[in-house]
């Protein structure tokens, strides 16, 4: 089984080229490096600022789950880095009931407000044909993060207009 030779992705996970890196290495630019707190923190203020001087009611926009790791990182930026985001949440679909109470419990805790987007009727028929795709295939073929992470992709970027 090929491995990517940049992180410890395997081929199981996400597509691996010729040349041993995955996509997501593939993806990722200077910026996606980590560069520390610091470099954070330098980032949050430059955003604060240019967004509370254009008089914005929100310094940045949090893509949430109501997983732990969106609403640890929208707890983050509210109470450790002073931050005012606009937390955006995208359902496919096929959302726990509980992912959506830890989203509603959070933003009302947290004092942020909250976009709320779901997909439509074809979006849910993508969505349910990659699943089915994903089930019927052989484990060396199955690719989670291409056949899934595509659709809310497409959510997101729908929602942007």
């Amino acid at each position: 089984m090929k491995q990517c030779t940049k992180c410890i992705l395997t081929e199981r996970a996400i597509p691996i080229g010729d040349d041993g890196v995955c996509l997501l290495c593939r993806a990722k630019t200077d910026e996606t490096l980590a560069l520390g707190e610091s470099a954070l923190v330098e980032i949050l203020n430059r955003h604060r600022d240019a967004a509370r001087r254009r008089g914005a009611s929100h310094d940045c926009i949090v893509p949430v789950s109501g997983g732990r790791d969106s609403t640890y990182a929208l707890y983050a930026l509210v109470r450790r880095y002073g931050m005012r985001p606009l937390a955006f949440n995208y359902s496919q679909g096929f959302v726990e009931p509980q992912a959506t109470a830890n989203l509603d419990a959070a933003v009302r805790i947290l004092g942020v407000d909250l976009v709320r987007n779901s997909s439509n009727k074809a979006q849910h028929r993508y969505t349910r044909h990659n699943l089915t795709a994903l089930l019927k295939a052989r484990p060396r073929q199955r690719r989670l993060v291409e056949l899934l992470c595509a659709g809310c992709d497409a959510g997101y970027v729908d929602a942007g207009r």
